[in-house]
């Protein structure tokens, strides 16, 4: 009985720290600034967040070689893509890599954080966008497995920024640019510019109605320089159409802050 009893501990004790398979997939489609599915190929990222447990943005240096590395004690665990074990034209993938028991063994292991990093390109050297998944706890525990949630947590949600595709596009000076179409009933397109030379400050971009009454968070995110395009669709922050009638649009950071008027048409 006492054999049998030792047996068993010993079992369990070797199942707690066996290398186990971690996968990562979505189940909602991924889209990109233009409501288009992610197309097949475009680069995912699967990345150990460190020990500052923490997202730290790539370089975004696009045409160079360095264009989408990870910074910080960010390390790179594995490369996929858009379409890797799904159907064509799914805008979803799903992979599987190794959760460790120790460093000893490789990464990630038990108590890591991770996160997926999505390109809107298959090649890394011309990637202009990025969104990075929510963090992933390891436990390097069977059935622990990573959902990846876009962007900020939230599923099926078209990813809202373009930026300039090219090095010599990047602006000179911060702007926010008039909409378009203006007026518009459906949907306006709303350009702003981070010149270059800059660190990418917390940019807001913020819609109020005409007393001032905050109406939408459009944009709440550290904006890289380049020219980028934010789309809204007339809906307030609860998800309801508002009403017609002239709206105002902020573009704010530490050293930028800029309104503009917007006409919604009833």
């Amino acid at each position: 009985m006492r054999l049998t009893v030792v047996i068993i501990l010993l079992l369990m004790q070797a199942g707690y720290t066996q290398n186990t398979p971690q996968d990562i997939y979505n189940t909602v489609p991924f889209y990109d600034e233009t409501n288009m599915l992610l197309s097949d190929g475009d680069v995912v990222q699967v990345i150990y967040a460190g020990n500052d447990q923490a997202i730290n943005q790539p370089v975004m240096n696009i045409g160079q070689s360095s264009n989408g590395q990870t910074t910080g004690d960010d390390m790179l665990l594995s490369s996929h893509s858009i379409g890797e074990n799904m159907p064509p034209g799914s805008g979803m993938f799903y992979v599987t890599i190794t959760a460790y028991a120790t460093h000893d063994e490789g990464y990630p292991a038990a108590g890591d954080y991770i996160y997926v990093r999505i390109f809107n390109h298959d090649e890394l050297l011309n990637a202009t966008f990025y969104g990075d998944g929510q963090l992933h706890l390891v436990t390097n525990q069977l059935g622990n497995n990573y959902e990846v949630q876009l962007p900020g947590g939230i599923l099926g949600t078209p990813l809202p920024i373009v930026p300039a595709t090219r090095q010599d596009e990047i602006p000179d000076e911060y702007q926010l640019g008039p909409n378009y179409p203006n007026p518009f009933n459906n949907t306006t397109l709303i350009p702003l510019e981070i010149p270059s030379g800059t660190q990418p400050y917390m940019t807001e971009l913020i819609i109020f109605d005409i007393m001032g009454r905050r109406v939408k968070s459009l944009l709440a995110s550290r904006l890289w320089p380049g020219k980028h395009i934010v789309q809204w669709d007339g809906k307030n922050d609860r998800g309801t159409r508002v009403a017609g009638g002239i709206y105002l649009v902020m573009m704010r950071n530490p050293l930028y802050l800029s309104t503009q008027k917007i006409m919604l048409l009833p």
